[in-house]
């Protein structure tokens, strides 16, 4: 099996509204996006970034 690159990244984040406005300033477009849950946003070439806020469980940091 051949890893040629990631498809989707998900990252749970503070500040879901401050995420949605970054992501879609930085030209992806904004998927099922709630400011409670995140939403998907798609990139041109159709990879995506998944981001959530209490849907995805919380990363203690180390």
């Amino acid at each position: 099996m051949q890893i040629i690159g990631p498809d989707i990244l998900v990252f749970g984040v503070d500040d879901v509204p401050a995420c949605h406005e970054f992501l879609t300033a930085y030209g992806l477009e904004a998927y099922d996006y709630t400011p409670e849950n995140g939403g998907f946003f798609l990139a041109l070439d159709k990879t995506g970034w998944k981001s959530g806020g209490e849907m995805i469980p919380p990363c203690r940091p180390r």
